[in-house]
């Protein structure tokens, strides 16, 4: 496969992932708000079940508006160096999720209590770190395995 296909498909994971790490965030939060808010999810009725899929998806649009450029900068990060252990994403999620909060709170939204907010925006984006893990990034740094491999086997080749 050329290099620039292999790009192309390695980006591509990456906006998946990134997409499933923000509905998994705003899923994961609207779950935890709803629960504090004293919403019973046992058995929703149908108006419930639509209030809540309607608000995971404001909620992933306001989550992915204010979370772009700090998880890019964690993806780069992932990309660059080969991380693919899942501790990375989630503590980087978490970064994440704690970043846009301070993002979302500098753009003029405020909140009553900010310790509560920064608790639930970090499980929110533990939650998105796992998610983005599972999609992309079990396979961060893939894009320069090849050369590596290039690398090892002309060594070889000049060892012999």
């Amino acid at each position: 496969m050329s290099r620039f296909a292999v790009l192309a498909i390695r980006f591509l994971m990456i906006v998946i992932g990134f997409c499933a790490a923000v509905f998994a965030a705003s899923a994961f939060f609207v779950v935890l708000t709803a629960g504090s808010a004293g919403i019973e999810l046992g058995e929703p009725e149908e108006m419930d079940r639509i209030g809540l899929v309607v608000a995971t998806g404001l909620g992933a649009l306001f989550i992915g508006y204010y979370s772009f450029l700090p998880a890019m900068i964690v993806v780069v990060v992932g990309e660059i160096f080969g991380n693919r252990d899942w501790l990375f994403y989630a503590v980087g999620g978490a970064c994440v999720a704690v970043a846009g909060v301070t993002i979302f709170w500098s753009s003029g939204g405020q909140s009553e209590n900010q310790t509560s907010m920064f608790a639930l925006a970090a499980t929110a984006g533990v939650c998105g770190g796992v998610a983005y893990w599972l999609v992309a990034g079990r396979g961060a740094g893939s894009w320069h395995l090849p050369r590596k491999l290039e690398n090892s086997t002309s060594n070889q080749s000049a060892e012999s």
